[in-house]
Parts: structure tokens; sequence; C-alpha cells
């Protein structure tokens, strides 16, 4: 059990500090190493993670502006948090789990403050992209 699990939602998407903002570097290592890629594989799954990350939070805005906010939110919080995990960014993945979870209990929430932590967390992935 992590310490994000003993916390409520509101405790880790308001009262804890955000994770580390995503890197490039750490994310080839990642794909390097666990999913055993070679270097042009990783290039191809960083262009791929920026474009699903984009069109997530793109997703989460349309949530943010429904009249049936939690029923919205809860599905894209669901994908940021798969998003993140298969990334090995376990502390976003929190970030994301608890706003799942909190949407799914009805807790309305500024969930916009936690979208655009998540939207400053991946400026990286966000951001045009070098050339290959």
């Amino acid at each position: 059990m992590t310490t994000s699990d003993m916390l409520t939602p509101w405790q880790v998407m308001f009262e804890q500090p955000s994770p580390p903002p995503l890197n490039l570097e750490t994310l080839r290592e990642h794909f390097r190493n666990v999913y055993k890629l070679k270097d042009e594989q990783v290039e191809f799954m960083i262009r791929s993670a920026s474009q699903s990350l984009k069109t997530a939070l793109v997703s989460a805005e349309a949530a943010l502006g429904s009249d049936q906010l939690c029923n919205a939110l809860a599905p894209v919080a669901h994908g940021l948090k798969g998003f993140f995990l298969n990334m090995g960014e376990d502390g976003w993945a929190s970030l994301a789990r608890a706003m799942e979870i909190a949407a799914k209990d009805g807790q309305v929430y500024e969930y916009r403050a936690v979208v655009e932590k998540m939207r400053q967390g991946g400026a990286i992935l966000l951001a045009d992209l070098p050339a290959a």
C-alpha cells in the first residue's frame, strides 16, 4: 500500500505537492528498460504519448464543461491513470486515480486545477517535440 492509497482524493489532489514534471529522458529510459524498445521505437512511443496526452486533456476540458461533470470526468480520469501508469509515472497516476475516485463518488471539486496540474506536469509532451 502506497502513501497515496491512505490519503483521501482531496488530499492527493489538493494538499500533496505535484509529482515532478515529465522528463523526456526518463520516459525514454522507461521505454527502453521496461518495454525493451529500440531507439526508433522509443521515439515513436514518445510521439504517441504526446498525442495521447493532448487528446486526453482535450477530453478532460470537455468533461469539465459538461453538465454531468462527474459522469463525464470519471472515464477521462481513468484513461489518464492508465496513460501515466504505462509511462512509469506513478505519482501522476495517483493524482489521476484520486480524480477518478472522487468523480465516481460524485464529489464535485475544482477539478480544473487538477487538470491544470497535469497539463503543467506534462508540458514537455505537450510542446512541439524536436524532430527525431
